[in-house]
């Protein structure tokens, strides 16, 4: 078939053929340059084209904050969602760090209604978004992550493209505010459309086996993850020998990627090791040194540390506590939750031969303000310690208790 360009341009050269007067030669100037300038179109066209083509496997729904209802594009597997909180101002807000008490159940109401499979769940800053590549590398189930950013919207679609599990939230934020972390992580937390959720950090990357270890104790320990009020902890490592290009940020080092990995020449050793523990201070309740020979789901009798804050799979409950939104920026953020989780009553297992590996990176500028002790620092501690209080009111003991000898630290 001719295509449009062809007729109008074979019209333009069959008159220049008849007789002319003599300005016959702008006529012929005015087809060179309209078949310029149809060149450098059509060759827009196309790609643009292109674009349409490449992405017709996928769903991008993009959600005004506005308005209500998304705009679907096409196709089942990725989606891409918006929300704006750059007007919001978490420390002015009038419920702002307010505790609130949940009341947990040993089940879902109505009836557990979600399928059953495992999110990845996660939050990032738009300079973080290179890393949901390396995840869906290793995690093959579905994968929700809020993505931030400050000025216009970021085209992140060369990246989420290549993770077709994947539903993504862009939100814009206020970069003159405190980084919302417990907000994003509630806006992630509300895209899940599974029955469980992994919750981590973006700078942690799964093992290769992790999420189908998790799949296949629905046969194995269907009663615990039945059960609402457990918890599974997944240890969280970090490597020994950190060289120069892991500690840019920019790139993952040699992170293993199976439980074999972790071994100098591949076979388990407690000598010969290639991690340790991340922040042994605070996670010595998943106690690594049982976990490298450990075969079954182990159960955690008692907490050696006020501020243990282990990476959690949870089943998604609608009385589920959330991430308080009061503690933003650096510090506290994530211990908060853990700590509310604890005292309302939940049970904590280490899965065996999963893990997380930190990807080491340099301190935000958030971070190293904490380090000297600013007014932020000062705000989030004396919310952490109300918190504290708020809990042992509201539930008493909790049924994970203390270990004798453990660590106190607000």
């Amino acid at each position: 078939t001719q295509s449009t360009w062809g007729v109008v341009l074979e019209s333009l050269v069959m008159k220049t053929t008849e007789p002319q007067p003599r300005w016959r030669w702008r006529r012929v100037l005015f087809i060179w340059i309209f078949a310029a300038f149809a060149s450098v179109y059509a060759g827009l066209f196309t790609q643009n084209a292109f674009e349409i083509v490449a992405l017709s496997h996928t769903s991008i729904d993009i959600v005004n904050p506005k308005e209500s209802l998304p705009q679907t594009y096409a196709g089942p597997q990725v989606s891409i969602y918006g929300k704006d909180l750059s007007d919001v101002h978490p420390i002015d807000k009038e419920d702002s760090g307010v505790f609130e008490p949940v009341r947990p159940e040993h089940t879902c109401e109505p009836n557990d209604p979600l399928q059953f499979d495992f999110s990845f769940v996660t939050q990032a800053s738009e300079d973080k978004a290179w890393i949901i590549e390396h995840v869906c590398d290793r995690w093959k189930g579905p994968v929700v992550v809020a993505i931030s950013y400050d000025k216009a919207r970021p085209n992140l679609m060369p990246i989420l493209r290549k993770c077709s599990q994947i539903t993504a939230v862009l939100v814009k934020i206020n970069p003159d505010e405190p980084y919302p972390i417990n907000a994003m992580r509630n806006i992630a937390i509300a895209h899940v459309t599974t029955s469980h959720f992994l919750i981590t950090d973006m700078d942690f990357l799964p093992s290769a086996c992790l999420y189908n270890r998790l799949m296949q104790m629905r046969t194995s320990h269907d009663h615990i993850l039945s059960d609402a009020m457990n918890a599974i902890v997944v240890p969280a490592l970090d490597m020994l020998d950190q060289n120069e290009r892991c500690e840019s940020g920019q790139m993952f080092c040699e992170i293993p990627r199976v439980f074999a990995d972790l071994f100098l020449e591949g076979v388990p050793s407690h000598t010969k090791l290639k991690v340790s523990s991340f922040q042994p201070r605070f996670h010595v309740s998943t106690q690594l040194d049982n976990w490298l020979s450990q075969q079954e789901l182990r159960k955690i009798s008692c907490f050696d540390h006020t501020r243990y804050e282990p990476y959690l799979v949870l089943k998604n409950c609608p009385f589920l506590p959330r991430f308080n939104e009061g503690y933003t920026g650096y510090g506290k953020n994530k211990i908060q939750f853990v700590n509310h989780v604890h005292a309302a009553g939940w049970l904590f297992y280490v899965i065996p031969q999963s893990f997380l590996v930190h990807n080491p990176h340099p301190h935000s500028e958030s971070r190293q303000a904490w380090d000297e002790g600013d007014q932020h620092r000062i705000r989030i501690n004396s919310l952490f310690k109300q918190h504290r209080l708020d809990f042992l009111n509201a539930y008493g003991s909790p049924r994970t208790p203390l270990c004798g000898d453990a660590v106190m630290n607000n």
